[in-house]
C-alpha cells in the first residue's frame, strides 16, 4: 500500500479550493443574472402599467373630447378660464413681468392634494390677495370620479361669479370633505352660502355647469406631454413655477413660500448677462 505524499495532499487541497471558488464564482454570476432580470422585467412591468394607466384615464374621457388639446368652440368656459383650462386668480394691476406665476395640478380625489391644500391654501390666499403671485389653478379630474368633477365645476363656476376668496375657500372645504360619500349640489351650495355667496349665485354654480369644462381640461393636461415628468408620468398634485416643473417641498409650509421668493427674486434681477 502506498502512502501519498505531503505534497500530493496539499495539491489536492489547492486544486479542492480551486475548484470551490469557481463553483461560488458561477452562483455569483447566476445570481447577478437573475437579479438583472428582476431589475429588468420590474422596469417593464412598471412602464407598461404606466402606459396602461395613463391609457386607461384617457380612455375614460368622452370620444369627442378624446385627444383634444385645447378647449372645443362647444365647451362653457368661464370667463376666468384659460386655454389650457387653467383658473386665474391674480390680484387687480398685479405686474405680470416681475410676478411669479404659480400652477398647481389638483384633483378632488386626490388624497395628496388634500394634504397641498391643507399645508398651503392660507399661504397661496394671501400671496394672491397680496399680489405676491398670480395663482393658475387646474382643477382636474383624472382619477374617475364624478364627485371630484362636479366640485371641480362648482369651483370654477364660483371663481367666475363670486369672489376670490370664496372660490379658494371653497376648494379648501370641498378637499376637507374628500372622504366623505361625495357632496351633492345642495350641500355644495350650502358650503358656497356659508361662505358668504348670495344664495342664488350659489345655486348656479352647484348646478354642475361646468362639468364638460373639467372633462376638457382633464384631457387638455393628460395629453400635454410637456407636463409629464422624467419617467414620462403625471401626477397630482403637480407643481410650476413660472413654467417650470419644481420639486419644491410643499409638505413643509416654508416650501413654497421659498420657492415663490427665489423665482420673485430671479424675476427682479432680470436675465443674466454675458
Amino acid at each position: 500500500m502506498t502512502k501519498e505524499s505531503p505534497v500530493s495532499d496539499k495539491a489536492q487541497r489547492r486544486e479542492e479550493a480551486r475548484q470551490k471558488a469557481l463553483q461560488l464564482q458561477q452562483e455569483q454570476l447566476k445570481r447577478e443574472k437573475r437579479s438583472r432580470l428582476i431589475i429588468l422585467s420590474a422596469i417593464v412591468a412598471g412602464a407598461i402599467l404606466l402606459g396602461g394607466l395613463i391609457y386607461f384615464i384617457l380612455s375614460k374621457a368622452p370620444s369627442d373630447l378624446a385627444g383634444i388639446e385645447k378647449l372645443p368652440s362647444d365647451v362653457t368656459a368661464p370667463a376666468v378660464a384659460e386655454a389650457d383650462g387653467a383658473i386665474i386668480f391674480a390680484a387687480d394691476g398685479v405686474d405680470e413681468a416681475t410676478t411669479p406665476v404659480l400652477d398647481v395640478y389638483l384633483d378632488f380625489m386626490c388624497n395628496h392634494c388634500a394634504t397641498f391644500e391643507q399645508v398651503n391654501a392660507e399661504y397661496i390666499g394671501k400671496a394672491v390677495a397680496d399680489g405676491d403671485i398670480i395663482y393658475r389653478a387646474h382643477p382636474i379630474s383624472i382619477l374617475g370620479s364624478q364627485h371630484a368633477t362636479k366640485i371641480a365645476s362648482t369651483f370654477v363656476a364660483l371663481a367666475d361669479t363670486a369672489t376670490q376668496e370664496q372660490a379658494l375657500a371653497f376648494a379648501a372645504e370641498g378637499f376637507a370633505r374628500q372622504n366623505s360619500a361625495g357632496l351633492t349640489a345642495q350641500q355644495m351650495q350650502d358650503i358656497a352660502v356659508s361662505l358668504g355667496v348670495d344664495e342664488k349665485v350659489a345655486k348656479e354654480a352647484a348646478s354642475g355647469k361646468y362639468e364638460r369644462f373639467i372633462e376638457a381640461a382633464s384631457q387638455i393636461t393628460l395629453n400635454n406631454k410637456s407636463l409629464r415628468d422624467e419617467k414620462g408620468g403625471f401626477g397630482t398634485p403637480s407643481v410650476f413655477i413660472n413654467g417650470e416643473r419644481s420639486d419644491v417641498n410643499w409638505s413643509n409650509p416654508a416650501g413654497l413660500p421659498a420657492a415663490i421668493q427665489t423665482a420673485a427674486e430671479a424675476m427682479a434681477e432680470g436675465p443674466a448677462t454675458e
